[in-house]
């Protein structure tokens, strides 16, 4: 079917600097360049169009919106705009009206409300305003994911009393793992729209973008075959490791694991029953401390360290109880990596 036949509902729009006066829409981005492009215009949109905007940046990504809009001829500095296009640092502002680890709503409303309105009187009554803000960004790199959804709501609930468009952004690395699926979906709940990141925007034609889209899906199908295969595949793992240690556990033969620091790591019951001590006597002490000779475990130890694959090495062991018991030592050592 030809893409001309698709309604233009279908697919998502390019352009999203033309909001509705109440919008709230998310953007994500992998470039700060494309998001200081996109802002700016968004801006400039509304500043052109005889409106106001507030803009609560981290100190980078102001210093580029600026820059942006300066090239578009917007001098937000000069008389004429400074009181209409106001400028916030995200990190200030957000200490403003967070109490410990949550956004407190009786500080947030009258303080946005009142900036919005401040900036609204600055270009007339009924002057558009268009704010964006990072202030989620921060707290969900903070690692408080809670509390941005919890600003993020707040925001909604202040455009109920105050007429303004709003767009977030996050960096789209931060949803980068499995586990945070969730918080996306959730994120992307409290917004009227969502904006996909310049890999997305950047397409110049309907063909190409609903390509994207069908790409998208069929990685998405893939990644959650190759998750239920590795899933699997984990569990048999877990499955051949617990069977593996319980055949270790259980066998008539002596098994101890010694780390490169020389002390014991793991001991089955036939060690602990020839030593005569519990594991907690046993693991976590020198290898060499059940030695009757310390230079016969030096001895040993260099072979081991030399690569050498130790057979029938004969050696002394004192128990807990001081017995002297005799034993034949087969060894080899594991090396990894890093």
């Amino acid at each position: 079917m030809n893409s001309g036949n698709v309604s233009s509902l279908v697919i998502p729009p390019v352009d999203w600097h033309e909001q509705d006066e109440r919008a709230h829409v998310v953007q994500l981005y992998s470039s700060h360049e494309f998001l200081a492009n996109s802002v700016g215009r968004y801006i400039a949109t509304a500043l052109a169009g005889g409106g106001s905007a507030v803009v609560i940046a981290t100190e980078s990504h102001e210093a580029a919106i600026r820059t942006n809009l300066l090239r578009s001829g917007l001098d937000v500095d000069s008389s004429a705009l400074a009181t209409r296009c106001v400028f916030l640092n995200a990190a200030d502002t957000l200490a403003k009206f967070m109490i410990g680890d949550l956004p407190d709503r009786t500080r947030f409303l009258p303080l946005m409300g009142s900036t919005i309105e401040s900036a609204r009187q600055a270009s007339g009554k009924a002057a558009r305003v268009v704010a964006f803000g990072e202030m989620v960004a921060l707290l969900r790199d903070q690692g408080n994911t809670d509390a941005a959804i919890q600003l993020e709501q707040l925001w909604n609930e202040l455009s109920l009393t105050h007429s303004f468009s709003l767009r977030c952004a996050y960096p789209i690395e931060s949803f980068d793992q499995e586990h945070h699926v969730d918080e996306f979906l959730t994120i992307c709940d409290t917004h009227s729209s969502v904006i996909p990141g310049e890999s997305y925007s950047k397409l110049d034609s309907t063909e190409k973008r609903l390509r994207n889209i069908g790409y998208l899906q069929h990685r998405a199908q893939a990644l959650e075959r190759e998750k239920r295969e590795r899933s699997h595949a984990e569990n048999s793992l877990r499955l051949c490791e617990a069977e593996l240690t319980a055949m270790l556990e259980n066998a008539p033969e002596g098994v101890v694991r010694v780390g490169p620091d020389q002390k014991i790591c793991w001991a089955n019951r036939a060690v602990l029953d020839l030593l005569r001590c519990p594991s907690e006597e046993c693991v976590g002490h020198p290898f060499a401390e059940f030695y009757v000779r310390r230079n016969d475990f030096s001895r040993f130890w260099r072979k081991l360290i030399s690569g050498e694959e130790v057979r029938n090495f004969s050696a002394e062991l004192r128990s807990r109880d001081g017995s002297v018991k005799h034993a034949m030592i087969h060894a080899h050592a594991v090396w990894q990596q890093g």
